[in-house]
């Protein structure tokens, strides 16, 4: 393939274009003078580099020991240094850390073989003993799309080959001879038998009670999941909208209904990680909604009683707390204001013409009155 590459290569995958990727122990491609450190594509008809490959990290002599391609067409490097390691990703434009943020050691020894599932986590294999500050992930870790996790209490020493089984257990081999805590024997090959089932939590920015509307939700699962919608969401006194994401994290609002408490919860088994366990029930959440109150000059809306209605001679208005009564023509011209005694006051209309009235008590409530003789 071309000129080939200036030194060892260590791991080999295809883009979702369908291009080839190597990565290695090589700073360029062979007589050609260019820096591809550590990683390169083969296009099919010559190679070209991926930024400025392991350069980013300020070692010149790239060490890419795995690659995989992610769902959404990112690829995935290992990297094994002399006392750290990376498990870094290229977007298409740049390299970035697993969850977008700035490129840091994520690893206390090198990482020898990476692995996807078919829901997108990843599971690596190296010389570490704590992968972001989980110090159970002994060589061998889980990333779920936001954290690090153990498998079990992994193994005794290094993991050299990491691969998903198509029921999501995962498949390692290396020069282990146990499991973590030595409470099982494995001759340098072992199955880890994913059964345990994905738990979830809400979270919300809104304080409580808030008078936020919609209030904004995020939920997070402790492993990759599918099958999680909108319908998966119970909530009392409100509806769900905008509800999207995927993984191990989905972001929605609920609308409240009225006032008072808002509830959400989700049923067990409303979604399965890849080895089909569902996800435990997950605890009620709830926050306060203080709707908006009424308006000062609300309080001045009453309701007006007017009887009889048509009226000949006079009509009755009743209009509790309200202070006064105006009478208005077909002209919006007032032609009658009279005080209420404790919101009832008899109103004189034998000498108004014949038609149609309106009558207003307070400041807001008003009706139609019909005046015949």
């Amino acid at each position: 393939m071309g000129t080939g590459l200036s030194s060892d290569v260590y791991a080999l995958a295809l883009s979702a274009t369908g291009a080839v990727l190597a990565g290695g122990n090589f700073v360029g491609v062979g007589g050609a003078g260019m820096n591809t450190c550590g990683v390169a594509q083969w296009t099919g008809t010559a190679w070209r580099t991926l930024g400025n490959g392991l350069n980013f990290l300020g070692n010149n002599t790239g060490q890419i020991r795995a690659l995989v391609t992610a769902p959404n067409g990112d690829v995935v490097a290992g990297f094994a240094g002399p006392s750290s390691g990376y498990v870094v990703r290229w977007n298409g434009t740049q390299w970035q850390g697993l969850n977008g943020s700035t490129l840091t050691t994520s690893l206390n020894g090198g990482v020898n073989a990476i692995a996807r599932s078919t829901n997108g986590e990843l599971v690596v294999g190296g010389n570490f003993t704590d992968a972001g500050g989980n110090a159970s992930a002994d060589y061998i870790a889980r990333w779920n799309g936001t954290a690090w996790q153990a498998l079990g209490t992994g193994t005794d020493d290094r993991v050299f080959g990491v691969a998903f089984a198509p029921n999501g257990d995962v498949v390692a081999g290396g020069l282990f001879s146990a499991v973590g805590d030595g409470s099982k024997s494995m001759a340098g090959f072992g199955i880890y038998i994913d059964s345990q089932a994905p738990t979830l939590a809400f979270s919300t920015t809104a304080s409580n009670p808030t008078s936020s509307s919609p209030i904004p939700v995020t939920v997070v699962f402790s492993e990759n999941v599918t099958g999680f919608v909108a319908a998966d969401v119970a909530v009392t006194n409100g509806t769900v909208g905008g509800f999207g994401g995927s993984g191990a994290a989905y972001s929605f609002s609920i609308i409240p209904t009225a006032s008072g408490p808002v509830t959400a919860t989700v049923a067990a088994n409303a979604a399965q990680d890849a080895a089909g366990n569902g996800n435990v029930a997950a605890a009620l959440f709830s926050i306060t909604y203080a709707g908006p109150t009424a308006t000062a000059s609300a309080t001045h809306v009453v309701p007006l009683y007017l009887y009889p209605n048509p009226a000949n001679g006079s009509v009755t208005v009743s209009a509790a707390n309200a202070k006064e009564v105006t009478v208005f023509n077909s002209l919006s011209q007032m032609v009658r204001r009279q005080a209420l005694i404790a919101g009832k006051a008899e109103v004189n209309t034998a000498d108004l013409a014949a038609g149609v009235y309106y009558v207003q008590a307070g400041s807001n409530a008003r009706r139609k009155l019909l005046i015949f003789h």
